[in-house]
């Protein structure tokens, strides 16, 4: 996906968040999709949500966003609200759930 809007006019932030918070902005010049691939190969399961973590920092650029693409590691009650707060903010957010058994 970021390889797709990167090679157009659009800008990408990546947010990823773990025990760090990785924040990216690509395209239009400001970046590489090798910058962005740096990011998510030093990316490593978190069994704890960091929504405290990404959250100030999110919600804080989120007038600047059209749409997210939110991946999580399972499906709950806090994923659901906070995920619920940034649809509630005007964005398209579209929700990729990896895990390798029920949610």
């Amino acid at each position: 996906m970021a390889d797709f809007f990167s090679r157009s006019d659009y800008i990408v932030d990546i947010f990823a968040a773990g025990p760090d918070i990785y924040d990216v902005s690509a395209g239009r010049s400001l970046a590489y999709l090798e910058n962005i691939l740096d990011v998510l190969a030093c990316l490593e399961p978190c069994s704890e949500a960091a929504f405290d973590v990404v959250g100030p920092a999110l919600f804080e650029k989120l007038g600047q966003i059209t749409s997210v693409v939110a991946v999580v590691q399972d499906w709950d009650r806090p994923r659901a609200e906070f995920l619920r707060r940034v649809k509630a903010m005007g964005v398209e957010l579209r929700i990729i759930i990896i895990r390798d058994a029920p949610t």
